[in-house]
């Protein structure tokens, strides 16, 4: 029974040969024409990178795109179906009542005065320390 590597070498002789027969001219004409640069076309590249872009991070992920956009659809529709337009409806309201106002006033007379600031409290007074060496010390021993 033959190797992995003796089955990929006997598949491969074959190349050998048609490599063999490359001449070393056409690859250096071939190098030299890979070397000198290209003229930019801006549309050309633009839509080389717009098809790079759908290639790489939109069409394998194609089914997870449909589902996303498929979920949002359901949910317009479900927003669009339950939507209610609310429908104000106008009513005259009447000036309030002077005995309404005097009433208001009263009441505001009322919380003024529940809420008035009282008078400050007075701090404390604060004792300053006096110098260190009239300062008695007291041990105590039991």
């Amino acid at each position: 029974m033959k190797t992995p590597r003796e089955l990929i070498l006997e598949k491969h002789r074959s190349i050998e040969t048609r490599l063999g027969r490359i001449r070393p001219e056409e690859l250096a004409a071939l190098a030299r024409a890979a070397a000198q640069p290209q003229p930019m076309r801006t549309g050309g590249r633009l839509l080389e990178v717009g098809r790079e872009f759908w290639e790489q991070s939109i069409w394998p992920w194609r089914r997870a795109w449909l589902g996303m956009a498929a979920a949002w659809l359901v949910m317009l529709l479900v927003f669009a179906a339950t939507h209610d337009v609310p429908r104000t409806a106008r009513v005259k309201v009447r000036p309030p009542s002077p005995e309404m106002m005097a009433a208001l006033r009263e009441q505001r007379q009322m919380m003024l005065q529940m809420f008035e600031p009282s008078a400050p409290a007075r701090p404390a007074e604060t004792r300053i320390p006096g110098p260190r060496s009239e300062q008695r010390i007291t041990i105590y021993f039991t």
